[in-house]
Parts: structure tokens; sequence; C-alpha cells
């Protein structure tokens, strides 16, 4: 049912859109996309997963750096089936888990990692509005971000000290006595620890931050070619906000693929720049275009993957 209200939701923002647009002016622009761009992004996009698996394998070198490059491209497969990002999220890491180590060591390292590259996305986000400042319509924008990465950061350092309360809960009688309560606080616990561990690698940490900044700017990089390929001529640093906003919003599991919420976010971005709708959405679908792609070749490597797995099951 929910998943139901999900599609229900997407497509209902996806109709608001298109009914104030012109369709033929879109299906113009999109007619005279220069396709070269998008195909130029296959590689960057490749090497981007590359980048990110690199980031999170920082976090954890105890598993195999390929088998972490492999759930990322399969995640962004799944990413086009399910609400919001954090979700696919959570499908890479139990599938890491059944094969390879317990799930607080997993998921820890997918949090950590996650939250690191978002602190990565709304810095580089916050410098490009900030370079932007002759653009009125975005002032709250930047406070919104800087609010966003204030709360990160609070996030990053204080996760341990507000896991600790479940130690308290725990002398709770009535909880203490509750097996399953038992088994939560052990989790709990564990988990704690291992994330405690690994924010004190400050080494480690800087290192993953700083190849998350380099995995963003060769994502704004690629958005830039798309818009190029539609005469959409922004500058680097207004793609790097317009990234950073979007990409908050997509987060939201309130859509199946990001559908209705992303044509819907652009929309509104693009009329903060004085940009038509029908510009919004033909660029909305080139860079669904690109989600397909990784989706594709997230979908092979999934399936190579389980023909190699076979013959020893």
């Amino acid at each position: 049912m929910i998943k139901v209200l999900k599609i229900i939701i997407g497509m209902a923002l996806l109709a608001a859109v298109l009914s104030n647009s012109k369709l033929d002016q879109l299906a113009e622009l999109i007619a005279n996309a220069d396709f070269l761009f998008i195909s130029l992004n296959i590689p960057l996009y490749i090497i981007s997963i590359f980048i990110s698996s690199y980031k999170w394998w920082l976090l954890v070198p105890r598993l195999s750096y390929i088998e972490l490059a492999k759930s990322n491209f399969i995640a962004a497969y799944y990413m086009i089936f399910v609400p919001g990002q954090l979700v696919a999220e959570a499908i890479k890491g139990a599938r890491l888990i059944s094969d390879h180590a317990k799930a607080n060591q997993v998921f820890c390292s997918i949090f950590v990692d996650k939250l690191l590259a978002f602190i990565s996305l709304i810095a580089v986000g916050l410098f490009g509005i900030c370079k932007e400042a002759r653009i009125a319509n975005v002032e709250h924008l930047r406070e919104l971000l800087i609010l966003i990465l204030l709360a990160l950061c609070l996030i990053l350092f204080c996760t341990p000290y507000l896991l600790s309360i479940f130690d308290n809960l725990s002398k709770i009688k009535t909880l203490a006595d509750n097996k399953f309560w038992q088994l939560v606080v052990k989790f709990i616990d564990e988990y704690r620890d291992i994330y405690a561990e690994l924010i004190s690698r400050k080494r480690i940490v800087l290192a993953s931050l700083a190849a998350g900044l380099v995995f963003q700017l060769i994502n704004i990089y690629m958005i830039s070619r798309l818009g190029a390929s539609i005469d959409i001529n922004f500058s680097f640093w207004t793609w790097a906000w317009i990234s950073s906003i979007l990409t908050t919003i997509l987060m939201l599991p309130i859509s199946i693929g990001g559908i209705g919420v992303r044509e819907g976010g652009l929309a509104l971005i693009f009329s903060l720049l004085g940009e038509s709708v029908e510009k919004s959405l033909s660029f909305a679908l080139m860079l669904y275009s690109l989600t397909l792609m990784g989706a594709l070749i997230g979908y092979a490597v999934d399936l190579l993957a389980g023909v190699r797995k076979a013959p020893s099951d």
C-alpha cells in the first residue's frame, strides 16, 4: 500500500510539472540534444563509482574493494525501483552481510561513508552558492546549506553519545528482561564501538572526505555536460549547488526512483534561475537517462556476479 502511494505521489508531481509545460517545445529540446555529451559521461560515471568505492573501502579495508565496487554498481540498478537513495543503500548493505561480514560492521561503514559523502556534497554546493552570490534568488538556499552542513557535522561527531543513551535504557528492569531488547542493545553497543573507532581515525576520515570531494566534482562535471547537451549553460559552480539541493531532495523516500520529485525539484530550481519549465523537464530526462545508464551497468554487474556464483552453489 505504501509503495502504491509513493507511485501515486511521483506520478502526481510529474503530471503537475507536465501540465505547466509546452510539450512541443519540450520535444524540440530533446530532439536537438547533442547525445555525444551523454555518451562521454559513460566512462566518467564508471570512474566515479570506483572513486566512491575507494572512499568506502578506506573505512572498511577488511572487505574486498572489488566486492564494494560491485555493490555500488548494483545499488545503482536497484535505485530505479526503490523509494529514495537510502533504501538502495540498505539493499547494498544486506547483500554484503549475506556474503562477507557482520551487520553492524557493514551498516556502520555505509552510514559513515554516506555521511562523509553528504558532507562533501553540501560543502561543494555551499562553495558554489557563495561563488554565485550575485544571484539574489538563491540567498535563502545558502542559509539552508549552512544549516544542513552544521547538522551533518553534529551527527558525525555526536552519534556515539546519542547511542550511549541505550546503555541507560537497558538498565530499566522491564526492558532488561526482554530478550529482544537485549539483542537490540547488544547490536547498538557493538555499532557504537565500531562507529567511534571509525571516526577516531582522523587521517582515514579526511582521506574519505577528499575522495568524496573528487567524486562530487566529477558528478557536477557530468551534469554540466548533460546541461550543455540541451543548451543549458550554467557555470560549473551553479551546477554545484543545483546538484547539492537536488541530491538532498532525491534522498527523501517519497516516490519510486525519484520520479516526479526530480522533475518538480528541477522545475523549482530552474525557475529561480529564470529558465523555463521545458528546459527543466528536458534536463530531468537527460539526468534520468544517466540514471538508467548506471542501472544498466549495475544490472550487467549483478548478472555477471550471479553467473560466477552459480557453479559454487
